[in-house]
């Protein structure tokens, strides 16, 4: 009796398994055919220890990866989703090139800033990313002679404690100029 009940335990539980392995195909087919990223993610959530969650996770990978002219933002926002994603190592390798790309289609100090300071942050261990902190400090000290801005005077305080143009001068004047009360270069 026990080798019968024991028997039909093992048959259940295998039927039900094949049973739950067709439902998680054709939920992976479906997901396939509507090719979104979410369809792809909802999968992965539902069936943590699939087969098919390797594939899942390619395809999810693969779809959304930003188009080739996207810009430093966009493929910084995937490196940061999709950490293990296949494409992160060699994305992270190629983020100071654009960096340098989207350099030339920024039209003020600022945005030029934003975007160093968003590199030099995130990534501080990129290659070349001795290059990139020295441009930032250049650029904050070219924003604050061109037009005295307290709040990024205070980043570049933070970012360059050491830097050569922090006692600037010119900084200086033009600090006591924009605000005649308090000299922010020799107050902060």
């Amino acid at each position: 009796m026990r080798k019968i009940i024991l028997s039909l335990l093992v048959m259940g539980s295998t039927i039900l398994h094949s049973q739950s392995k067709d439902s998680e195909a054709k939920e992976f087919e479906s997901a396939m055919n509507q090719m979104t990223i979410s369809a792809m993610d909802t999968f992965i959530l539902l069936h943590p220890e699939s087969e098919l969650k390797d594939k899942a996770v390619q395809y999810r990978d693969s779809l959304a990866l930003p188009q080739e002219g996207a810009s430093y933002y966009q493929f910084s926002a995937y490196v940061e989703k999709y950490p293990n994603s296949r494409f992160s190592a060699s994305i992270i390798e190629k983020l100071p090139d654009m960096v340098d790309r989207d350099l030339h289609f920024q039209d003020s100090f600022h945005s030029t800033i934003e975007l160093l300071k968003h590199f030099v942050t995130l990534y501080p261990t990129a290659p070349n990313i001795k290059k990139a902190k020295k441009d930032l400090e250049l650029y904050y000290a070219r924003s604050l002679s061109y037009k005295f801005n307290i709040e990024e005077y205070k980043d570049f305080r933070k970012l360059f404690p050491e830097s050569r143009y922090y006692y600037n001068n010119k900084t200086k004047k033009m600090a006591k100029k924009y605000d005649p009360k308090e000299s922010p270069a020799a107050t902060y």
